[in-house]
This record gives C-alpha cells, structure tokens and sequence, in this order.
C-alpha cells in the first residue's frame, strides 16, 4: 500500500510539475558577508575569547599597534569562515613547543606537489562554504524554507519533514481529485432537483444552500489543498539544488580527507583530525546524500532528464537530513576554515618569496627576560619597507631610547619590532632573512595617548594614567613574566620641564625591573644620559639622517646606535629639518 502510495505521489508530481508555478531552480543558499558569518560561526571559535593576555586585557595595544591593518596585511584565505580563524590564529602565544608544532604544520604545507592540490580544495571549499553556513545557520535556514509562505501554511512547515508534509498534501491532492467527481455529481444532482417542476419553494429553497454549500466547500478545499501543495512544490526544486551541491561538496571533502589521512606529516594536523572526526561521526547518516547526488548525477551525463523529477523527491528526504546535522557539520566547516587559514600562511610566504621581500621561520630561545635579533626586519604595514637590523637583550643591552627628529621611522621600527614578536609567536614567520627571539608573555603600549573628554581627562591626565599603568605592570611581574613595553613620546602634551624628569625617572625605575624590556622614543634630551649612568643596561639609539652639514637632508630610516646630539645642540640644523619636513 505504501508503495502504491509512493508511486502515485510521484506520477502526481511529474503531472505538477509541467503546471506553471512560482518556484524557482535556485537552491537556498546564498552569500553571507563577514558579519554574518561572524555571528553565525562565532561558536565555533569559542576557544578564542577576544584579544588574548599578550596584546593586553583590553583593546588598547589591539589598536594601538593597528592590529586590524596588520591583520588585512598578511591574510591570504579564501573563505569568509577562513578569515575569522586565521584572525584567531594571529592571536600570538608563549607556547614554545605549540608554535613549533604550527611551524612544522606550515612547512609541510610549503611542499610544492602537495600546496596545490591543497590550494585547490580551499578555494573550492569557499565556494561551497554557504551551503554549511545555510545549515548552520537554523534561524536563517529556516527563513528561506518559509520565504514566500502565507502565515496560514506556516506552521505546516515548521520542524515537519518536507517528505512527510509533501506525501501527506499528495494523498490528500488525489483523494480530493477522486472525491470531486462524487461531489459534482451531487452537484448536479442537487441541481436538477431545486430546478425540477413542482417541488415547493422551502425544499428549492433547501436545496439552493446546500447547493451553495457544496460549491463554496469544495472550492475552499481544493484552493486550499492546491496553493499549499503548490508552495511546497515551488519549494522541492530549490531543496533539491541544495542536495545536489552539498553533496558535490561532501564528495570533494571526502577526497581532501583520504588525501590527508594518507600524507604522514599531515595526518595529526589539527584540520586533518577534525575532518576524521566529521566523517566517523556522520559519514552513516550524510553517506547516502552522497550516494544519492552520485546517482544522480550518472543518470543526468545518460541525459535522462525525466529521472531528475522522478529522484527529485529524495532530496526532500536528504535535505531534511542534513537539517539535523549542524553540529557535525559545524566540525566540518572549522576544520575546513583551519585548513584555510594555515594554507592562508603557505600563500604569504610563497607570496613574499615570489616578490623578493625578506620573509623567514621564528627561531625560539630561552629566556628570563625579552631579548632578539632580527636581520633585515621589514614592516609589513608598508609597501616599501626599508629593512633594519635589531639586537637587544642578547647583551647587557636591554633597553632602548630613540631619540631625533620627526618621521624618520623611530615609531615604525618600534611597531615593526611588535609585528615581528606578534607574527612569530602566531603564525611563527617574521618578515626579516633571520629572526631569534625569546617568546613574549605579553606586550604593553603607549602611542597616540590624547585626551578622553568622556572619562573628564585631559591630555595630560591621560599620559599620565597610562604612565602609572605601565608602572603598575612593571611592579606586578613574577617570575614566569617576559613584557615588552613600546613607550612613544610620552608626557609629549606638556612642557619639557615638567615632562622630561617624569620620562627619565620613568625609564630609569623600570630598568631595574627583572624580566622586562622597554623601547622608548621621546624627544626630551635627559633620557638619553641613562645609558652612562645605567653602564649600558639601557642604549641609545637614533634614526639615520643625510646631509646634515650641507643641510640637504636626506632620512635613511635605518636606526643606528648614539643619542641624536645634533637635534638637541644645535638649533639651526633642527630648524632648518623642521622648515624641510614641513615643505
């Protein structure tokens, strides 16, 4: 009987199907921007509460070190969901063994014969990353399935398999078409009768209301029947399309994983393990939508065209299906976005290389306090970057103050500096020939302090709060603790009597501090005494300027050791740089 049923459900549905109707071929699926799916995945990047202990516990060294520029600078994914994981990603840690896994992971990926094939699974995978998010998505998922439903016929569609609703309204469709035959006879019937001589006028008049009864009844009933019945066809396309994609889609993850499983330095990858973990989870349930587009398929290239509807009402069954798979599914789309955001790295370098710009693997040291060597480090931030090599903390060396004129690149560089720490404790490459660094714990900024009228503080009152922050960290560290401070200009909204004594007591109070390093530029000239008086615990350092004495300058932005004399002592050369900057 359920056979029977089935048969004539679907030979009622090639009979629909030719009738004109609203539907649309197009599946569900649609684009979502960066927003939206940051709203829809962000669960699956709990893991990464915000900005981590390392750029601070607020967003102040988040922007002040433009960390939203950098971001833009080095991403190279392809998927929106690859996006937002590659920007967890770029959250730096202090895990030495864990970045040098990461780094392990980014070199396998570099292999010339395995980047494309890989290459070419990511950008496939963000084509088809909507169809995830679309099942993800419930509330959205459940909008386009109600898209165009009168309110009347919507709860009919809510948490009821499309199957189910479908052959309900189809039996129901054929019992009526049987049934309206018997009513029209009646019809006519009762028709003969109110118009048959010699009956009375109450029985006519009987007659006419059920007449008027019978007619208006089976009209409500067969408008009814058919405009819900046409909806849920208009909607049996646009889920079959979906089927059809997703599990184009499945078919090519599948591929990916087997490839994966079979390379050894890929197969404990965190990506490879999550997409083993899909697969185990769901691979009884999704296989037969697989199967079912695979058939599909073979018959549509044997042009039996007519089979598409005759196999379309399955994808009914397999769209539901995947209805109440999100969660695995969600494990599919992280792992897939993982693989993105690490393959993301693999372009970058590859990039770099391409172009001739300096691009190299972190190495890590042990350390109780911050210390590195970086060798031709470039900004990443900068188009054309002029490359500068930094040392600090590998000696007694451990602080800096860069002293000298104006936008000759002492802030760059201190930036260029952060940027190096950032992305090798994070995507573990630096863009410099070499770079050697003991792993930060944290990093704690001042640039660009200016008043906040909404606290009540004025420009001073703000540099100075942050000054007594910095303090407050410095006298907080323990022993596991490894901080860089990058200090810019401070107290620079007030009167140098008032502001260079502040600067150096500053400065000299925190190079007594164990595990702590501080760079600082100012343009206060007494700092810069303390690498006498600190027997060279703190260095001066200063921007590289041309042309001082024929006054034709000419900024190398390389930061060469000594305090900047000429910009404190000797007046006319300062004036004259200003009048050039200026012009």
């Amino acid at each position: 009987m359920l056979r029977y049923v089935q048969v004539k459900s679907r030979i009622l549905i090639l009979l629909l199907l030719v009738l004109p109707h609203t539907g649309t071929a197009n599946s569900f699926v649609r684009t979502y921007t960066l927003d939206e799916v940051r709203q829809i995945a962000s669960p699956l990047f709990e893991s990464y509460k915000g900005k981590n202990q390392i750029l601070g516990e607020t967003d102040k060294e988040w922007g002040e070190l433009n960390m939203p520029l950098l971001l833009e600078a080095v991403r190279r994914t392809k998927s929106q969901v690859g996006a937002l994981t590659f920007e967890a990603l770029l959250e730096p840690i202090d895990d030495t063994a864990a970045l040098k896994k990461r780094q392990e992971l980014v070199r396998a990926l570099m292999d010339d014969e395995l980047f494309p094939q890989l290459d070419a699974f990511s950008k496939a995978f963000a084509k088809d990353e909507g169809l995830f998010l679309h099942i993800i998505d419930r509330i959205g998922a459940q909008g386009d399935l109600l898209e165009g439903i009168p309110d009347m016929f919507k709860g009919l569609y809510q948490n009821t398999s499309l199957k189910f609703l479908l052959t309900v309204h189809l039996m129901s469709t054929a019992m009526l078409t049987q049934g309206l035959a018997i009513e029209a006879r009646h019809v006519v019937l009762d028709w003969r009768a109110m118009r048959a001589p010699g009956e009375r006028w109450v029985k006519k008049l009987w007659l006419g209301f059920n007449l008027l009864g019978q007619v208006s009844g089976l009209g409500v009933g067969v408008y009814f029947n058919f405009a819900s019945l046409k909806l849920l066809l208009d909607k049996l396309p646009q889920a079959d399309g979906f089927v059809v994609k997703m599990g184009q889609a499945l078919g090519r993850l599948k591929a990916l994983h087997d490839a994966l499983q079979a390379n050894p330095r890929l197969k404990d990858s965190p990506f490879a393990q999550k997409f083993a973990e899909f697969w185990s989870m769901s691979n009884p349930n999704l296989k037969s939508v697989v199967e079912a587009v695979q058939t599909r398929s073979s018959y549509e290239e044997k042009s039996f065209a007519f089979l598409r509807y005759w196999y379309m009402t399955d994808s009914l069954t397999n769209y539901d299906t995947l209805r109440r798979f999100p969660s695995s599914l969600a494990i599919l789309l992280k792992a897939s976005a993982l693989l993105d955001a690490y393959l993301s790295v693999a372009r970058l370098i590859r990039e770099y290389r391409e172009h001739g710009l300096a691009v190299s693997f972190a190495s890590y040291k042990e350390g109780d306090a911050p210390a590195f060597t970086f060798q031709s480090l470039g900004n990443p931030l900068l188009k054309k970057t002029v490359p500068n090599d930094f040392e600090l903390g590998l000696t007694e060396a451990r602080h800096a103050v860069l002293t000298g004129p104006h936008a000759c690149g002492k802030t760059t560089s201190m930036k260029s500096i952060a940027f190096a720490h950032i992305l090798g404790q994070s995507l573990t490459i630096v863009p410099a020939e070499a770079a050697t660094f003991v792993p930060l714990s944290s990093i704690r900024t001042y640039f660009n302090i200016g008043d906040k009228i909404g606290e009540g503080l004025s420009s001073f009152m703000s540099e100075h709060k942050r000054m007594t922050e910095l303090r407050e960290v410095a006298e907080s560290l323990g022993r596991n603790d490894r901080i860089l401070m990058l200090v810019d200009e401070p107290y620079a909204k007030t009167i140098q009597t008032i502001g260079e004594p502040r600067v150096t007591n500053f400065l000299r109070d925190l190079s007594k501090v164990p595990h702590l390093m501080v760079i600082l530029a100012t343009h206060f000239e007494e700092p810069s005494s303390l690498e006498a008086e600190t027997r060279g615990t703190v260095k001066n350092f200063q921007p590289e300027v041309q042309g001082l004495e024929s006054l034709e300058f000419k900024p190398s932005y390389k930061i060469v050791g000594g305090a900047a004399q000429w910009w404190f002592k000797d007046r006319e050369k300062r004036d004259a740089f200003i009048d050039w900057l200026v012009k």
